[in-house]
């Protein structure tokens, strides 16, 4: 009896702290105050952001990882993307989007409504998905074509993810947002590249590998031997080789 209900409290917590699992909302790097208002979203959520570069005939897309402050990614796609319109958007509850809480609906939706902005703005347009954020570039890359889709550590779901963490628990039953990127990768026409960390135990490579049978374009991969899941954000030949790509 008691064991039962150290499980059954064990279980009650994980399910209240799986928001906090999935998604750790990044505050707002301080150097990067020039935010503006980018997108409207279906729910009328007005998202900030950073359009560098604007104007150009070519855009670039980017959506972060579970924690990440993607302010910080705009120097180094400045250097390596100079001919695009580069979009910064955290996801709301993120950096300057403190409205709205995250949820795996939601996020998708809004990644949605910024691929359509950007698509009616340019006539080419490439999407770069990292960690978490590969589910929500996949998802709007199948909604909305682009030219092509970089994914960084890459996974099929956070669904199976959590059954390897969690395998005490009945995760299936417990998790909310499941992030099945399979789901969406079967539907993405545009070439793809995937590029994985060498030392990832945060989305190792047996999920990739789940992912890429999924896929029925053309998909690149590159493996960054000495990073790590971190890491691999400060790789300079990896941005090198998807700017080429």
């Amino acid at each position: 009896g008691v064991a039962g209900l150290l499980y059954g409290t064990a279980c009650r917590v994980l399910r209240r702290q799986q928001t906090a699992l999935v998604y750790e909302p990044a505050v707002l790097h301080a150097d990067h105050g020039d935010h503006t208002a980018v997108v409207t979203t279906h729910t009328g959520l007005v998202l900030r952001g950073w359009v560098d570069n604007p104007d150009r005939d070519k855009a670039l897309v980017y959506y972060g990882g579970r924690s990440e402050q993607i302010e910080l990614r705009r120097h180094i796609l400045a250097d390596t993307f100079p001919d695009h319109t580069r979009y910064f958007v955290p996801y709301r509850g993120f950096g300057p989007n403190q409205d709205g809480t995250p949820s795996e609906t939601a996020l998708k939706s809004d990644a949605v409504a910024l691929l359509q902005h950007v698509a009616g703005q340019h006539s080419w347009v490439d999407v770069i998905g990292r960690s978490l954020g590969t589910s929500m570039a996949t998802h709007a890359s199948a909604c909305v074509p682009p030219r092509a889709l970089a994914l960084i550590t890459p996974f099929n779901s956070v669904l199976d993810i959590a059954k390897s963490r969690y395998r005490w628990a009945p995760v299936a039953w417990l998790l909310r947002d499941r992030h099945e990127v399979w789901k969406d990768a079967v539907r993405v026409h545009a070439p793809v590249l995937a590029y994985l960390a060498g030392h990832d135990d945060t989305t190792p490579h047996a999920f990739w590998h789940k992912l890429h049978a999924c896929f029925s374009t053309s998909v690149t991969v590159h493996v960054a031997h000495t990073e790590d899941h971190n890491s691999i954000a400060f790789c300079n030949e990896m941005w090198h080789n998807i700017a080429c790509f």
